[in-house]
């Protein structure tokens, strides 16, 4: 079977079940939808409500969850108190063993992820790593296929876009870029849909920094004002234009970030450390939650290389994996293997990015064990 062939059989098959969920749905049923906090899953989120809206008539409430990349307690009682009739979840790696996951077992649920597969019981879980299990799809993909089965998708492309753009999947989904372009080209430009050119050389790149901005600068807060711009908003230009006050947050953000990166490359550069001859490490200085955005601008420079960034938050490391192209370092693996025996320690992900928390205090036993 050919790429091609393959990559819409995967497709097909993930998006099945969810297919058959959405119709299920009756109109005047409440559906909530939960997400994390970077671009992929408020983009995720935001298709995932408009197909509601488009094709089943659902006023579907968005419900942002505490952590970005993980489902705890709390945000399960709080889902449960809304008590809905249909529970979605787009692009979250875990949930808590314990009452979060049996709240969610217990009630109508639907998964849409593309991290390493977690078991679930009595929920409706689309993932394609279930049929190719080294495939890298992000889910603002996923959604935009989901909502393509049921008409035409002019009204989300742009939105998926910007989450497949801002997940680094611009290579498994040229065709959502080849529609993009044929609806309107001004937002990819002359770019041959090389990732590096669409982020410095389009709109929807612009666009994609921009709202990255909002989680960067005020964390889980700024991804909200983020996300109801997304809900909101009936085109990328009102955006651009800064035209609600919302909007001007956003623009706002984008400068603070912009300037903010541009001081921590230069630091890097100065302060970064060499381990083990092919790891890169490096703690950055700021404020702002910037290690995601910051590690995969720099692992374009450093092809045989992994890049491990760390930033203090609450007491922990929050720390980013990322790789050069020419790596193959599984850092789902590295980073569980960082974090193994380290109380309070949790990591994972994806091969090419993955992510960890530690303890400030055991730093070093954390690189030790890299």
């Amino acid at each position: 079977m050919g790429n091609l062939a393959k990559k819409i059989d995967v497709v097909g098959s993930t998006i099945k079940p969810a297919i058959e969920f959405v119709n299920k749905i009756k109109s005047g049923e409440k559906v909530v939808i939960a997400h994390g906090h970077d671009n992929d899953t408020i983009c995720s989120a935001v298709v995932v409500q408009r197909l509601l809206k488009d094709f089943k008539g659902v006023d579907a409430e968005l419900f942002p969850l505490g952590d970005n990349f993980a489902i705890r307690e709390k945000d399960a009682d709080g889902i449960a108190k809304m008590r809905p009739d249909h529970i979605i979840i787009v692009d979250i790696a875990r949930v808590d063993e314990g009452p979060a996951q049996k709240i969610l077992e217990s009630n109508s649920t639907l998964f849409l992820d593309h991290h390493q597969p977690v078991k679930m019981k009595n929920v409706i879980y689309c993932n394609p790593r279930l049929f190719e299990k080294g495939i890298y799809m992000p889910v603002s993909y996923v959604v935009y296929k989901l909502y393509e089965s049921f008409g035409d998708p002019v009204r989300v492309a742009w939105i998926a876009g910007v989450g497949v753009l801002s997940d680094h999947g611009v290579s498994v989904s040229h065709d959502l870029f080849e529609y993009i372009k044929k609806i309107d080209p001004k937002l990819v430009g002359e770019t041959d849909f090389r990732e590096e050119d669409l982020f410095n050389y389009s709109i929807l790149g612009t666009i994609a920094k921009i709202f990255d901005s909002a989680r960067v600068a005020e964390g889980r807060s700024g991804s909200v004002i983020a996300t109801r711009v997304l809900s909101q908003v009936k085109s990328y230009k009102s955006i651009i234009n800064a035209g609600s006050e919302d909007a001007k947050k956003l623009m706002t953000w984008s400068e603070i970030v912009r300037k903010e990166f541009k001081r921590l490359v230069t630091d890097f550069n100065k302060k970064k450390h060499l381990l083990k001859g092919d790891i890169i490490f490096y703690e950055i200085p700021s404020k702002l939650s910037i290690k995601s955005s910051l590690s995969g601008y720099l692992a374009q420079f450093y092809k045989n290389k992994v890049l491990v960034l760390a930033q203090k938050k609450d007491g922990n490391f929050d720390i980013s994996f990322r790789r050069g192209d020419d790596m193959k370092t599984d850092l789902n693996k590295m980073a569980k293997k960082a974090v193994k025996g380290i109380p309070g320690g949790e990591g994972g992900g994806h091969e090419a990015a993955s992510g960890a928390r530690i303890p400030i205090k055991n730093l070093a036993r954390f690189l030790k064990q890299l």
